[in-house]
């Protein structure tokens, strides 16, 4: 079972064309998943591997980085987008580093060209996608052949060797090809239960397949698309709306620096959704008012998937992944819609 879980890990590795030499750095912790999974196979594949001690900055875990002439860097999207940032207001040149690829998982990395084409850009280095998880390791990867097509496209890969993948419904049936429904896995290396916690197991292992609780859709090639995770759905009059989808279609407005979608409870509907938003420097929304927003997501998204309350923020809440802490958002106001622009009542509350 471990020889596989390292066998899985290793694709990952060779997809991004990771050597023996490489100076590799993981800016996380080992509390994790990527840290802790992604050190523990770098240990066993490279020479060379550091790790910033805990309770670093991010300018410098930063400094770190390109000090130590890393080569690979590991870690989330989300955090690789932050280290760039910080980069930008220190005058660091990222271009200018050893630093020639960045692998990135936890999160559905580089699901979209503007957030490809952000880091790539910004690092002067080659992004590598996969998706995985604590219980199963690498799940799937973006192979060597297909990264040029699919790395920005949503694509989170095909299986890792011992493992199979399919996409099920509610009853655990597997959906036609193109269809969203939960992305399930068995074979080798996935664990065997929860310590002990026989319930949360059973609840995870049913008819032999382990449920990530990631949504996907698989296309005719037989590889995977993330559409976000179940928990993540909101429910708006009989619809299942994706707030990663929504989140990903606001974020490609060019005044857009990022967005969180969430739901908020509604007696007629159910639920509506509302849109927290992070404008870009130089950007305001007396310039980018929710209507222009209102506007471009309905040119790209069902009428039903467009928000309906709209929030401008400087800055969102995050975990130490650097996520956005969606439940913090939701706990900030006993009503989530008070200071929200209403676009169905066209006022601010």
């Amino acid at each position: 079972s471990w020889e596989w879980f390292i066998r899985c890990w290793m694709m990952v590795f060779r997809a991004a064309g990771v050597r023996s030499d490489d100076r590799f750095v993981i800016p996380f912790s080992f509390g994790l998943f990527i840290g802790f999974w992604g050190a523990f196979e770098a240990a066993v594949a490279l020479e060379n591997l550091t790790l910033p001690a805990g309770g670093m900055s991010t300018l410098a875990r930063l400094h770190y980085i390109v000090d130590n002439d890393a080569t690979v860097v590991c870690c989330t999207p989300t955090y690789a987008i932050r280290m760039a940032e910080v980069a930008d207001e220190q005058g660091i040149d990222l271009t200018a580093s050893a630093v020639r690829a960045i692998i990135v998982g936890g999160e559905p990395g580089a699901s979209i060209p503007a957030t490809r084409s952000r880091i790539e850009c910004a690092w002067g280095a080659r992004l590598f996608d996969h998706c995985g998880m604590t219980e199963i390791g690498a799940g799937t990867v973006v192979r060597p052949e297909d990264h040029d097509e699919l790395v920005g496209s949503g694509c989170i890969g095909r299986p890792t060797r011992g493992r199979e993948a399919r996409v099920v419904d509610e009853r655990g049936r597997p959906v036609r090809r193109g269809e969203t429904g939960e992305l399930v896995f068995r074979g080798l290396g996935i664990m065997d239960g929860y310590f002990k916690n026989p319930e949360a197991t059973a609840e995870a292992f049913k008819d032999g397949w382990f449920h990530s609780g990631d949504l996907a859709r698989m296309d005719e090639a037989g590889r995977f698309y993330y559409m976000g995770r179940e928990k993540d759905m909101i429910r708006r009059s009989g619809e299942n709306v994706s707030a990663t989808e929504v989140e990903e279609t606001i974020e490609g407005h060019p005044d857009v620096k990022i967005a969180a979608c969430v739901p908020v409870a509604d007696e007629l509907r159910g639920e509506e959704i509302k849109a927290y938003v992070v404008l870009q420097p130089g950007a305001a929304p007396e310039t980018t008012p929710p209507a222009a927003l209102i506007e471009f997501c309905e040119q790209r998204l069902a009428y039903f998937k467009v928000p309906r309350y709209w929030s401008y923020r400087d800055d969102l809440p995050r975990t130490p992944s650097e996520r956005v802490a969606k439940a913090e958002l939701q706990r900030e106001h006993a009503d989530p819609r008070a200071g929200a622009y209403d676009r169905v009542e066209d006022l601010w509350r």
